[in-house]
């Protein structure tokens, strides 16, 4: 896809490549220990509503778009659809978007677990995400949960 092509796309609400490929990067995070709950995809669909190419979408619709994403990742191997993801996002900020995206919606009972640390490790290196910035991403990540654990930030809208 040319940049007149994406363009395109955002200005009639046609998501992306890249933005269907953060979408299957956040169904596959809900899966990492096996099913995704609904307080993750929850999380994942008030995500995408915020991408250019879901924004014309309504939240019915874009349920949708994510339970069929959901079905794709159940049935693709785990290592195949990060190298799918990988194939899909070639700038270096938008795979470290996709990274941040997993580790969101892994933290988004504010837990992490080793299953899920594992996951993210693969997911860091199928990527081509350093280490170092895998780890600089979930301090950020790991800092708001902490803050909002101690109750310092609250949802919109509160």
């Amino acid at each position: 896809m040319t940049l007149i092509g994406d363009v395109l796309k955002m200005v009639v609400g046609i998501p992306s490549t890249t933005e269907r490929a953060l979408l299957d990067t956040m169904c596959l995070a809900g899966t990492a220990e096996g099913r995704a709950t609904q307080l993750e995809l929850g999380h994942a669909r008030e995500i995408a509503l915020d991408m250019p190419g879901f924004r014309r979408y309504s939240r019915d619709e874009l349920q949708r778009e994510l339970e069929e994403a959901l079905e794709e990742v159940k049935s693709t191997e785990p290592e195949q659809m990060m190298e799918r993801i990988a194939d899909s996002i070639s700038d270096p900020e938008r795979r470290e978007q996709a990274y941040a995206l997993a580790s969101v919606v892994v933290y988004v009972d504010m837990d992490k677990s080793a299953v899920e640390s594992a996951f993210l490790g693969r997911l860091r290196e199928a990527l081509g995400i350093t280490e170092s910035r895998a780890a600089a991403i979930m301090k950020e990540i790991e800092s708001e949960v902490a803050s909002i654990r101690r109750g310092e930030q609250h949802a919109p809208g509160t």
